[in-house]
């Protein structure tokens, strides 16, 4: 008998093989069903209290005359009030109108679809930037970024805004990275459509050609067709760029042009508080607050939003200021070796069809994506003395923003330091991203809509507010009947309008919008002042939002006494 020997190595590694196999099938799927879960999440986040959003007065301006037959006629309306604004999204909406109907859930479903889409890219994105873990921890801030949540769930072009200026920085990445001619005319194609549908876009567009200049030299041809196709299908939107620019320099000739050399710090450190002013909108102003007309805990909620804004603001800070110093000293290093060092491998591998995730050059990509439009946007504010269009930019520079704190906390060495960064940055984000969610955004004109039906008298309404379209925009929000509402412009017209509806009916609603006069309680003051002269009761009730309004039911002291429930003089 021989003795056969045995060897079973190779089966010890086929079962280890099979392991390691099977552990990153596991963690594969873990990795995405942890994706899926984060879209689910957020379009939850942006879906939850879609109802109960006002239709406030920019967004009126698209739905007013959605109900045109033709494109034309639809263009002609909404250009009466924002003349400024390039077509693309107006076009999609109309569109969507035609076939989804022309309710306010339904219309903001478009903007939910696009921010969701949004997010989805957000991960392809990133995890070409970060790789995997990297790519949900940016998920997971985009998803939850109170300014992103906000904006999809608005009749408004910023969603669309989003998600092709994504589109647009994906497709020069492939073209950073070596991509083929068809990159080239994608991204062109997605750089003008966002152009096409915020002028804000021209900043990254301008972005994308610095970009070119620095990795994309040897491209010299390709480089100047795609510039020139650029501009020539932009052509067309100078016209409208030089109407912007005016309107934008007759609303800041009142500034003071001693903060234009701050605009760039302004440009670059707003990001970093803009998610936190979003939730600020929804808690009460100082004018309700010193009212005495708020909720104590809705008080203590302010305090609570403004120290996790810090702390949010904070550590957002740190990463991204990690960050720059690591590049800092990359740069010194490689620039003090040879021609043949660490850098020139790098250059060299742009030009092909792989960059290394983390590398040199993905964080020069995101910075030049989160610094340049700030550094363009220093141009058109000196230009203009006004510092309205800084947030604008705040909008697409938002997924920048994420990316680059994630990669800032991904370059700390030691394990503990990192995952705190990350754990802290997380935790906020969800923190404001919960209170935007369920703290009244902007319900302020569904809640006045909602107050005035609720009058059984049907007493006549005198509105006062700068929309030129604020009576339909009331009556949309669930308000009475168009024909008891009347706008007016100054007191003296309210106190017309009053004497008339008290002497016709015994009742009246006066409507205050928040104006530039309002801002300083000017307006109310002036409003109860006119009531005791002319010896008429009221009660007033504040509803605050991003506008705050106030609605006095005004009623005679006959109307008092024929009244079963009666009334106070009291503020509510």
């Amino acid at each position: 008998m021989h003795n056969v020997k045995v060897n079973t190595f190779p089966s010890v590694v086929a079962t280890g093989g099979i392991r390691e196999d099977k552990r990153a099938s596991w963690r594969c799927y873990c990795l995405y069903t942890g994706a899926a879960l984060i879209v689910v999440l957020g379009l939850f986040l942006r879906t939850y209290t879609l109802d109960e959003q006002s239709v406030w007065n920019d967004e009126y301006v698209s739905v007013a005359y959605l109900s045109a037959p033709s494109w034309s006629v639809f263009q002609a309306g909404y250009k009466q009030h924002d003349q400024y604004m390039p077509p693309v999204y107006y076009a999609l909406l109309y569109g969507w109108a035609r076939f989804a109907g022309d309710s306010a859930w339904t219309l903001r479903l478009l903007s939910v679809i696009m921010a969701s889409v949004s997010l989805c890219l957000v991960y392809i994105l990133g995890r070409q930037l970060l790789g995997v873990k990297g790519a949900l921890s940016a998920m997971i801030l985009f998803a939850f970024s109170p300014q992103q949540i906000y904006h999809a769930q608005e009749i408004r072009c910023y969603p669309l805004v989003v998600l092709l200026g994504l589109l647009s920085a994906w497709t020069f990445l492939h073209m950073m990275r070596g991509g083929g001619p068809a990159w080239w005319v994608v991204n062109t194609a997605f750089t003008v459509l966002l152009v096409w549908t915020h002028l804000g876009g021209v900043l990254l567009a301008c972005t994308w050609g610095t970009g070119a200049l620095l990795w994309l030299r040897r491209h010299k041809a390709r480089i100047a067709v795609w510039l020139a196709a650029q501009g020539l299908l932009m052509l067309p939107l100078w016209g409208i760029g030089a109407l912007t620019m005016g309107h934008q320099t007759a609303m800041g000739a009142e500034k003071t042009a001693v903060l234009n050399p701050f605009m760039l710090l302004v440009a670059l450190i707003a990001p970093f508080f803009k998610d936190s002013s979003y939730v600020m909108d929804a808690l009460p102003n100082d004018y309700v607050v010193n009212a005495g007309l708020s909720a104590p805990w809705l008080v203590w909620g302010r305090g609570i939003v403004i120290g996790i804004s810090l702390l949010l603001a904070l550590l957002f800070a740190v990463s991204f200021l990690h960050l720059c110093v690591v590049l800092l000293k990359r740069l010194a290093a490689h620039f003090g070796m040879s021609r043949g060092g660490v850098f020139k491998e790098e250059l060299e591998q742009t030009q092909g069809s792989f960059v290394p995730t983390g590398s040199l050059h993905t964080t020069g990509f995101l910075l030049l994506w989160f610094c340049v439009p700030a550094a363009l946007l220093v141009i058109p504010v000196f230009m203009v003395n006004c510092s309205a269009i800084v947030p604008r930019y705040t909008i697409f520079s938002s997924p920048a923003l994420h990316y680059l704190v994630i990669l800032g906390a991904q370059r700390l060495h030691t394990q503990w330091p990192r995952r705190l960064l990350l754990s802290g940055m997380t935790i906020c984000m969800m923190v404001l991203g919960v209170f935007s969610v369920f703290l009244p955004m902007r319900g302020n004109y569904l809640a006045l809509g909602r107050l005035l039906a609720a009058d059984q008298n049907n007493s006549p309404v005198i509105l006062m507010g700068d929309s030129a379209l604020l009576v339909s925009q009331v009556a949309y929000n669930g308000g009475p009947n168009e024909a008891t509402m009347k706008q007016v412009y100054s007191i003296e017209e309210v106190q017309s309008r009053l004497e008339a509806a008290i002497l016709a009916t015994g009742r009246a609603w006066i409507v205050l919008e928040e104006t530039h006069a309002f801002e300083n309680a000017d307006m109310p003051a002036a409003v109860e002042r006119l009531l005791v002269d002319l010896g008429l009761c009221h009660t007033r009730t504040l509803i605050s939002g991003p506008q705050v309004l106030v609605a006095y039911e005004v009623f005679s002291r006959e109307g008092e006494r024929d009244s079963a429930e009666g009334f106070s003089q009291n503020p509510k």
